[in-house]
């Protein structure tokens, strides 16, 4: 697990040396100057654990629009594009430029500045693939024997056979959220807070190829009775049975903030819902000491680094985290991972009645410190056969 300092020092560590320097080592004129600087650029920069891609792309246009004023470059960036260092229109192209360049008279500070651009501009570079869902550090597709075995997946069979949920909840609000879409399509409804509304029943039922609501069993009826909320629980009570440290093999690991979609289409005139959940943070309970207070954890600047979230920054990722969830923003949150299914809908051969089944299921760490223990399981198991062979 990377120390709570980690991120900070290699953000921070270089002004503080420099700064000490300049108490020591430059005139007294020189020193103020050094120190204002310093002080400034960083309360410009607003470096902290937890960037967002957006707060990264600022802190990187400040850095490169700053004046050095050197006897060959007027500017950081045209330091930089001399020496062949990537920019930031290189991986961001329509990045927005800084206004109000900061001055820069110290040639000593350069190569601190040229190092603090290059990490910055690697953690944004990471952030937006693992945020693009490409290239995570580790991949699980389940086998055939691992979905079999999930209890949860078992769980969302048995009870997508029964009428209705316990509660009575339906799919209605999850279309209205948005949560839930036809064909990659949003459903608008017709009015607010209604749990019939007329607009998502008739395009539920005609996409359920044109069977009711009301009848229990039909396409239609499990599309209303079995929404977003209830395939997300069953989807996060998987990830949390099968999730641990991959160091400490430490489970007790819940689900905090999460970003789920469903969208439901069809293959080959089969339905087919294919269900995307990027967990944003989670807690993880001490399972030997029940009195302990649970450890909030989310991934770091880096876009790697699952860092614990510590109480004076726990506002600011949950701020971020719940605007990612609610879609005022989008691509904001490095997602620790993300969880992938894809649902069929059979017949129930002895009723024929319909249910949901989960088909295929895959997990995505962007992180190296979480592993799932079914592949643990599959690959200790699959070893073990060859002691017989």
């Amino acid at each position: 697990m990377k120390s709570q300092n980690d991120l900070s020092a290699l953000l921070r560590g270089d002004f503080e040396i420099l700064k000490c320097r300049a108490q020591s080592d430059v005139g007294f004129y020189h020193r103020t100057g050094i120190l204002s600087f310093i002080d400034s650029l960083q309360k410009h920069l607003d470096l902290n654990r937890f960037m967002s891609p957006d707060q990264l792309i600022s802190a990187l246009a400040i850095l490169e629009n700053i004046e050095i004023n050197t006897s060959k470059f007027r500017f950081m960036h045209e330091l930089l594009n001399h020496e062949r260092y990537r920019l930031l229109h290189d991986i961001v192209p329509d990045a927005p430029k800084a206004s109000g360049g900061l001055k820069c008279p110290y040639v000593s500070l350069v190569a601190t500045l040229r190092k603090l651009h290059c990490v910055l501009l690697g953690q944004l570079e990471l952030s937006l693939v693992h945020i693009a869902r490409e290239l995570p550090v580790s991949k699980v597709d389940y086998e055939q024997s691992m979905l079999d075995e999930s209890q949860a997946f078992h769980d969302l069979e048995n009870t997508s056979k029964a009428p209705h949920l316990p509660d009575k909840s339906t799919s209605v609000k999850d279309f209205a959220r948005r949560s839930v879409t036809l064909y990659g399509t949003v459903v608008y409804p017709l009015h607010s807070n209604n749990d019939k509304d007329p607009a998502i029943i008739q395009a539920i039922q005609g996409f359920g190829n044109n069977t009711s609501i009301d009848y229990e069993g039909t396409p239609a009826n499990k599309l209303y009775q079995f929404g977003g909320q209830f395939l997300e629980a069953i989807m996060l009570n998987e990830f949390s049975h099968t999730t641990e440290f991959k160091q400490s093999g430490k489970q007790g690991i819940q689900p905090g903030l999460v970003k789920g979609h469903i969208n439901w289409t069809k293959v080959n005139s089969k339905i087919v819902g294919q269900v995307t959940l990027d967990v944003l943070t989670f807690n993880q309970c001490d399972l030997d000491n029940k009195d302990a207070m649970p450890t909030f954890y989310a991934i770091g600047s880096d876009g790697i680094s699952l860092l614990e979230i510590n109480d004076d920054e726990l506002e600011l990722v949950n701020k971020r985290c719940t605007d990612e969830v609610s879609r005022a923003t989008n691509g904001q949150v490095v997602p620790i991972c993300t969880l992938s299914a894809t649902l069929s809908m059979p017949v129930d051969t002895t009723t024929g009645k319909h249910y949901l089944k989960v088909s295929a299921f895959t997990v995505r760490f962007n992180t190296d410190e979480l592993r799932s223990t079914r592949e643990y399981d599959f690959r200790k198991a699959f070893g073990n056969r060859n002691d017989f062979c």
